[in-house]
Formats: C-alpha cells, sequence, structure tokens
C-alpha cells in the first residue's frame, strides 16, 4: 500500500494544496535551524482549520524528551518522527506512533542496519531510510532497502 506524506507544512494553504493532491500524511517540521520550521502555535492553527481527516506527523531532531512529548500532545499529533541520534530509552518514553529515521550512508550494511533498527522495534511504528548526504546523483540502493522493508514497515524520504 502507498501512502504519502508531504513534509514541511507552513501554511494553511500548503496544508490544503496537499489534502487536495491526495497526501496521506500532513508533516510539520519542528528542528528550530531548519528553513522549513513551522511554530508550534501555527502549526495548531493549521491543523485546527483543515480539519482531522488525514494524520499529523511531527518532525523532530535530538530535541529534548519533553519538548517532543508536549508538542506531540498540544497538537495533537498522529504521529512523532525522529531524525536524530536518539536512543531507544528516549523512544520508549514517547507514547505517541513514531517514525524512527535511519540516515543511510552509500554503502550502508544491510544486517547492520537490521540490527540497529530491532533495538527501536517495541516502539517504532515505522521506520524511515534516508540518504545520508544530500545529493541530487546519489540514491539510496533499494535493493538493499527491500531485503530491510521484508524485516520492517519503511517509509522512504524523498
Amino acid at each position: 500500500m502507498t501512502q504519502v506524506k508531504i513534509c514541511g507544512i507552513r501554511t494553511i494553504t500548503a496544508a490544503r494544496i496537499a489534502i487536495k493532491a491526495g497526501a496521506d500524511y500532513l508533516g510539520f517540521n519542528f528542528v528550530p535551524t531548519s528553513e522549513r520550521y513551522v511554530n508550534p502555535n501555527r502549526a495548531k492553527q493549521i491543523i485546527d482549520e483543515v480539519g482531522c481527516d488525514i494524520y499529523t506527523v511531527g518532525v523532530f531532531q535530538n530535541a529534548p524528551l519533553q519538548q517532543v512529548v508536549g508538542i506531540a500532545s498540544f497538537l495533537p499529533l498522529d504521529f512523532v518522527q525522529l531524525h536524530g541520534n536518539e536512543p531507544p530509552s528516549y523512544c520508549q518514553k514517547i507514547e505517541t506512533n513514531m517514525i524512527k529515521v535511519f540516515t543511510l550512508p552509500k554503502d550502508f550494511d544491510v544486517e547492520e542496519t537490521i540490527t540497529k533498527m530491532k533495538k527501536y522495534s517495541q516502539c517504532v511504528n515505522y521506520f524511515m531510510v534516508d540518504k545520508k548526504k544530500i545529493s541530487k546523483s546519489r540514491k539510496i540502493d533499494f535493493k538493499k532497502c527491500r531485503k530491510i522493508a521484508n524485516t520492517f514497515p519503511l517509509v522512504f524520504a524523498g
């Protein structure tokens, strides 16, 4: 089953366009250093305006646990997406559904990656894989990812 998450939503217009285009999830970026950052109060206005017929995802990276839990509760979010170095013990303290991101180098080892993911399997609903370095020329190895997808549900960043 294919589902689409549009991330970086910062306006009601963008949210409506994403929904009209068929998005299943709206992503709100709460990483303060990101150019796609949105204030939680603004995100709440957008979510309240567009209604609750779509899943909402909050994107965080190495944020204090209380901040993640607080924003997830305030909005409320359907999913928390963690992009940083959050350990399994951190993730286990979050009650919201979770997407944990694994940023992979070009030559990643499948078995090593699966072993790392298993440490999170008790608290994560989906794993997202993304390439380690941003570039147009290098793509993630989908054959290797298919092997991971045989063990865990995967989401791809694009």
